[in-house]
């Protein structure tokens, strides 16, 4: 599979990579640097949704104490780490709880907008659409340093160490308290103010590639 991968990329007029983070990963193994147009398309930082649904309220501040992490159930995902993270803040938040899913994807927009956090603690993700529609909705976000748009995003998110449960949990913990979340939540609405792109602008990109 790795050599007919390699092979495909070779016969490519442009190979077109949505971080500079996945680039560089690929760039070695690959030998993509003997090909001549090798480039990075960011994605939308703003999510649009699809026609006919309902966005939840943007920036709608909750009471909850429900951490959202509903991805898929791999083991890259990191899940045990965020459930023993949970766990160790219970003893002070006794009222915070972890959603991982999976669930329909209307009854995971509504999930998501009652959630005080959405925290996506995975040991690599390229583009997490999960943050970046956590955020488009004013939600405060916990990510890893493994995650290829953090240079796009950190001004907005509390970073943790995917390895580490009492990183984790102490993010957990100022979140879970009245300041922490307040500042939190005023750092994820400057997102909403200042990220701009959106998928027409991919599309232009892709246009004049």
């Amino acid at each position: 599979i790795f050599e007919l991968i390699k092979f495909s990329y070779s016969c490519a007029d442009v190979v077109a990579f949505s971080t500079e983070w996945q680039k560089n990963i690929f760039m070695g193994p690959y030998g993509l640097a003997r090909l001549k147009h090798v480039t990075v398309i960011d994605n939308a930082l703003v999510q649009g949704l699809a026609k006919g649904e309902v966005a939840p309220a943007a920036g709608e501040k909750t009471t909850s104490k429900l951490v959202y992490a509903v991805t898929r159930p791999l083991v890259w995902k990191n899940n045990d780490v965020l459930q023993k993270a949970v766990n160790a803040v219970r003893q002070q938040y006794p009222e915070i709880d972890v959603l991982f899913g999976p669930l329909e994807k209307a009854d995971a927009q509504r999930k998501m907008q009652t959630a005080y956090v959405v925290a996506q603690v995975s040991l690599g993700d390229i583009s997490p659409n999960m943050i970046l529609e956590a955020l488009s909705y004013g939600k405060p976000c916990i990510v890893t340093e493994e995650c290829g748009i953090l240079d796009k995003i950190r001004p907005y998110v509390t970073v943790v160490d995917p390895l580490n449960i009492q990183s984790i949990a102490n993010a957990l913990t100022t979140l879970a308290s009245p300041q922490g979340y307040t500042e939190a939540y005023a750092r994820a609405e400057q997102y909403i103010l200042k990220e701009k792109r959106d998928w027409k602008n991919v599309a232009q990109d892709i246009i004049h590639t």
